[in-house]
């Protein structure tokens, strides 16, 4: 799947799909984001911080320290 889409050809625990582009969130009631799919057969029992991580991303996440002090945060 991570081929399909990100044409990265390797396994992954989770992807996030954003219903609406990665535009900025408004202020406001929370909207719908989008999707996130995890695979069971990478992430096992482990699910939990994958899903974090993939939330994030439908938040407007980028890889990097904040990110990280997010996940942290989070899933302990």
């Amino acid at each position: 799947m991570k081929q399909e889409h990100l044409g990265i050809d390797e396994e992954t625990d989770a992807l996030a799909f954003p219903i609406d582009g990665r535009e900025e969130l408004p202020p406001g009631p929370p909207r719908q984001l989008g999707d996130a799919v995890l695979c069971p057969q990478v992430v096992g029992e482990a699910w939990r911080p994958p899903l974090v991580h993939a939330l994030l991303h439908l938040l407007g996440y980028e890889h990097g320290s904040d990110m990280e002090t997010r996940e942290m945060e989070l899933t302990g």
